[in-house]
């Protein structure tokens, strides 16, 4: 799927309040917005199984943004083939032109907790086997609640790598509940049972 100068904003449903992807498919942005869009469970903007995002445009930026979701990934969302460790994942903010990040995932939320602990305001991967993100900017991303990783989460993810992206002023408001881990944190970056490397960003 390929997205020009579009909005989508407004959307709900229970995986992807935005857009569903899945089985190596691919979603290509310029100049597009996706907003205000609401998952029941994980990704409120993007939910991925095993695909990649990447801008098309070399001048113009896209927006993930004021998306909410419940358990796994406020902006986006990304995990393997049938949530088994296997599959890939890429986001790709990467241009030919002189804006250094073209895409953008910023003041998304996770509240309204479902079951699990929340996990990813901006950007969530679990159970994948590879993951690459490259050139994307993480900003100002909250959860509200007991959780992990306010800009991005790895969990279960056997090899990833985040590169020349910033991870800024992402927030967690701890809201504990009763029977909950004593740590909650990753402000920025959560990684767990995962193998990330993490190459010039800020």
């Amino acid at each position: 799927i390929s997205l020009v100068s579009a909005n989508v904003n407004n959307n709900h449903a229970t995986y992807g309040g935005a857009i569903s992807v899945r089985d190596k498919s691919t979603i290509q942005l310029c100049d597009t917005n996706i907003n205000n869009n609401n998952a029941a469970k994980d990704g409120g903007g993007i939910y991925m199984i095993d695909s990649s995002l990447s801008s098309s445009c070399s001048d113009k930026m896209s927006y993930i943004q004021l998306n909410t979701a419940t358990q796994y990934g406020g902006g986006i969302h990304c995990t393997g083939s049938d949530s088994s460790n296997t599959g890939t994942c890429s986001i790709d903010g990467s241009t030919t032109n002189s804006i250094d990040i073209a895409i953008t995932i910023n003041n998304n939320r996770l509240n309204k907790r479902d079951i699990n602990m929340l996990s990813g305001a901006g950007l969530s991967f679990r159970n994948i086997k590879s993951v690459n993100v490259q050139l994307i900017g993480i900003q100002s991303n909250i959860i509200d609640g007991n959780g992990w990783g306010g800009g991005l989460s790895f969990i279960n993810v056997g090899a990833g790598s985040i590169t020349d992206s910033t991870v800024n002023n992402n927030i967690i408001n701890i809201l504990k509940r009763v029977g909950d881990p004593l740590v909650s944190g990753g402000g920025g970056i959560n990684i767990q049972n995962s193998k990330v490397d993490i190459t010039d960003c800020m």
